[in-house]
């Protein structure tokens, strides 16, 4: 794998886990207390697996351009 794809592959794959992780998880804790929790943890997991892939591939491409001008100086 390049470097070029390397920051939106690891940014896809920590969105998809947080949205299982997420998504999962507020079903489980709702589930007692609000019938269709899964209607809530849907949208719980999908907002916050959005948010962690944008700030994870935020996050590792500034971090491979700083490395790259680096290497140029």
């Amino acid at each position: 794998m390049t470097s070029t794809t390397r920051a939106p592959a690891v940014a896809a794959l920590l969105g998809l886990v947080t949205l299982f992780v997420v998504g999962f998880g507020v079903t489980a804790l709702l589930d007692p207390y609000v019938w269709p929790s899964l209607l809530v943890g849907i949208p719980a997991g999908v907002v916050t697996g959005v948010l962690v892939t944008v700030v994870a591939y935020w996050f590792l491409s500034r971090r491979q351009r700083s490395a790259a001008s680096q290497q140029d100086d």
